[in-house]
């Protein structure tokens, strides 16, 4: 027996009213035992709550979530530098909405501790384990406080439960949001680390964050994706952008790593 997972990129839907993924892409992500993508801002707040912060602010449609779990999707990541844009109260309706939505989130959350989680997936008598953390920007969780955030990538605790996941599971996925922004070619730095993760556990590393593809390795016996770009993003500074990406289907058996193909799409 096998699963398959299907991961993608960033998604922000803050204007388009209908449908924003095409059919026959639907249908490969409903075929997939699990299905995730980057959710990169929380569902639309009161702006009087945006954060001070340099950047845009963004925020999608409420919509947004039960369309992508029409779509297929039964995973987000949140795990990202706009997920707190709007404060508390937007990252907890966020929450709530996917929650109503049955779609499982990991990598922020109301808490430190619930930014922190790791999530586990049986499926066909195989164990998955993911986690998510996001480099430090506004609406990081660097250390315990008084607020909800998102999981600091290079923080202990993410190398802690990677190791423990490598304990209680057969697969081990870590979720990365980070880089620099549009160049199609990964810094040094992020290479190292998303080896190091491979090296004390991690069989595959999906990464977002630099809004475009970048280029994926194998490295022993665990792969790295460092970009799979955009799946759909719709603000001011990409409306007049075509979003070419790509997207996997990951295909796990209990020994690891089966098989991989790239979905390619704008």
């Amino acid at each position: 027996m096998a699963i398959k997972f299907f991961a993608c990129g960033d998604v922000v839907c803050s204007t388009t009213k209908g449908a924003f993924i095409h059919d026959d892409l639907k249908q490969i992500i409903k075929k997939c035992d699990i299905s995730i993508c980057n959710f990169e801002a929380p569902i639309k707040a009161n702006v009087r709550n945006a954060i001070p912060k340099a950047g845009p602010h963004l925020f999608q449609l409420k919509e947004t979530v039960s369309r992508l779990n029409s779509s297929g999707f039964n995973f987000v990541s949140l795990a990202n530098n706009h997920i707190y844009d709007f404060g508390q109260e937007a990252l907890v309706s966020t929450i709530n909405e996917l929650r109503r939505c049955s779609v499982n989130y990991v990598g922020a959350g109301k808490d430190f501790n619930d930014a922190y989680k790791f999530s586990i997936i049986e499926r066909n008598g195989i164990k998955l384990g993911i986690i998510a953390g996001c480099e430090n920007e506004f609406g990081c969780l660097p250390e315990n406080q008084n607020r909800g955030g998102y999981a600091w990538l290079l923080h202990h605790l993410v190398e802690d439960n990677v190791r423990l996941l490598k304990t209680q599971c057969d697969i081990v996925i870590v979720v990365a949001h980070a880089g620099v922004e549009n160049i199609e070619v990964p810094i040094k730095e992020w290479r190292e680390k998303y080896k190091r993760f491979c090296d004390i556990g991690a069989d595959v590393i999906i990464g977002h964050h630099p809004h475009v593809p970048q280029g994926y390795e194998s490295y022993n016996n665990s792969m790295i994706f460092y970009s799979l770009g955009n799946l759909y993003f719709d603000t001011a500074g990409f409306e007049n952008k075509s979003d070419d990406s790509y997207s996997v289907i990951l295909e796990f058996e209990k020994t690891g790593l089966k098989n991989f193909n790239v979905i390619y799409h704008k």
